[in-house]
């Protein structure tokens, strides 16, 4: 069985205005075939996409992150689990143009699983996935 190769593209991302008692995130992406990059096809056949990634005002402040100023650590740490609940989706085939992931202290540990410093900046980064 083949596998086809899909290159993600990150944009630059963009804190949301606060609405809620929330840190909120637009991870702006673009998908298309790894094959294609490089080639003239390339920007015809890719597709935009959008995750909003949130985190509740009290997980993050379980992770020691306050609403004072951007943290460029936290900013970090969210496009971490937007990656990879990108990744997941683009697997299962449920990826939606507009896609959001909520982290509350319901669903994810009190203490911040990640090392900041070993996750990229996510302005303009990519990556490939493998599609069954």
């Amino acid at each position: 069985m083949s596998k086809k190769k899909l290159r993600v593209i990150f944009g630059n991302p963009h804190r949301l205005p606060e609405t809620r008692d929330a840190i909120e995130y637009k991870f702006p992406f673009s998908i298309v075939d790894a094959s294609l990059v490089g080639k003239p096809e390339e920007k015809s056949e890719t597709k935009h996409y959008i995750i909003k990634t949130s985190i509740t005002g009290t997980l993050a402040a379980c992770w020691g992150w306050g609403y004072s100023k951007p943290n460029t650590d936290l900013l970090k740490v969210l496009f971490e689990y937007s990656k990879r609940n990108i990744t997941k989706k683009l697997k299962d085939g449920t990826l939606k143009e507009k896609e959001e992931l909520w982290l509350s202290t319901e669903s994810y540990p009190n203490k911040c699983p990640f090392d900041s410093s070993r996750i990229p900046d996510p302005s303009q980064w990519s990556f490939n996935v493998q599609i069954p």
